[in-house]
């Protein structure tokens, strides 16, 4: 395996054998959140496989792709899977919510939209619109609140990435509806979002939006991390930042996404995002500190299970690499992948199951290599 045809086979193999399970069952296999071991529903993963099978169906134009991308559609659009606030069923209940916060309902608009595009259905349309709808955006603070199923307010999703990748997700929305009173929010939380995210010294994004980052289990929680710091390189659990580090190419790979459709957005040049830009490319530093190469070198080093165990860097990285350094480096590319096999990858089982607490959705989540793929083939 030396070059990208290479790993599109194996994107093809993957599917293929998941297109089995997934044209028996009516709808993708449920994983449970990674290591957060939350009960999830089936509505994750059929969104991010049909992502897999758009970029399948566009390059190979196959039937069967084409079939099950409307077999997953008609799964993520069936009402018994929404509540009557309008919100889709992500996760069956857990101390937070049913929605997997703002987050869950981006990636099912983001699925039905990759339907969309496909089926020329409209149900699908209206469906990401109606998810989008739902929660309701504060102007006061740039950003949006969660709607149970049941019509609650449940307050302010906190978590940064969360309130981005809604975002992006229903920007895709306006490719195919004109509606500015519909768009406002959007709008508002780009034209607002400096303000909503920080980064360390280092370029290290933080983990909540502004405002929301000190309530005090976090801050026992990193004062622990803090004096059992110097056993992190053993064990990742020990390291006050593992969150952030884990997290850090998926929020970047959550701006590239906003940029396809709002590449003119400020926050592109400001000095904040470069800098977090050029953290997130320093792929060497990120392995070392995430202890990637040292796990599989050192028997007793541990990875940080919020990275290649589940935000993969081999998924992520080439598509924010290509969207704001203008990149190909695929000799790297590669090296990340084969470094995600010899981690994660189970060749009998043809899923990325080793040393991951959710297998079904790390191997889903091969989906966000296909949008670099799309972008070179």
């Amino acid at each position: 395996m030396n070059d990208i045809n290479d790993i599109i086979q194996v994107v093809k193999c993957i599917a293929d054998k998941e297109l089995i399970v997934i044209s028996k069952n009516g709808k993708a296999t449920a994983g449970k959140n990674g290591p957060y071991n939350c009960e999830d529903t089936n509505i994750r993963n059929s969104a991010h496989w049909i992502k897999i099978y758009k970029f399948l169906l566009k390059l190979t134009e196959k039937r069967k792709y084409y079939n099950v991308i409307k077999l997953l559609g008609d799964y993520l659009a069936e009402e018994q899977n929404y509540g009557t606030s309008g919100a889709i069923t992500c996760m069956h209940g857990n101390k937070m919510d049913h929605l997997n916060g703002t987050i869950g309902q981006g990636w099912a608009i983001e699925g039905l939209i990759c339907a969309y595009e496909c089926i020329k259905d409209e149900k699908f349309l209206d469906k990401a619109k109606q998810i989008y709808l739902t929660p309701e955006y504060n102007y006061d603070l740039h950003a949006w609140e969660r709607v149970e199923l049941d019509g609650k307010n449940i307050g302010i999703d906190k978590v940064f990435n969360h309130q981005l990748w809604f975002a992006a997700n229903s920007a895709f929305i306006f490719r195919f509806i004109e509606d500015a009173d519909l768009r406002a929010p959007l709008d508002d939380f780009v034209q607002n979002i400096d303000k909503l995210f920080s980064i360390y010294k280092d370029g290290l994004l933080k983990h909540y939006i502004v405002g929301f980052e000190d309530d005090n289990k976090t801050k026992i929680k990193i004062l622990l991390k803090k004096i059992t710091a110097p056993l992190k390189f053993f064990d990742q659990r020990f390291d006050n930042k593992s969150f952030e580090r884990g997290y850090h190419l998926f929020d970047l790979y959550g701006f590239a996404l906003l940029y396809e459709n709002y590449s003119d957005a400020l926050v592109f040049n400001s000095d904040k995002f470069r800098k977090a830009v050029s953290y997130g490319m320093d792929i060497d530093r990120i392995n070392k500190d995430i202890n990637a190469e040292s796990t599989l070198k050192y028997k007793y080093s541990k990875i940080n299970s919020y990275a290649y165990p589940y935000n993969s860097p081999a998924f992520e990285y080439p598509f924010i690499d290509y969207t704001f350094n203008h990149s190909h480096n695929s000799s790297k590319y590669m090296e990340l992948w084969l470094l995600q096999m010899k981690l994660t990858y189970n060749y009998q089982t043809s899923q990325f199951s080793e040393r991951t607490e959710d297998a079904e959705t790390l191997t889903a989540r091969l989906y966000e290599l296909t949008y670099y793929l799309e972008k070179i083939v």
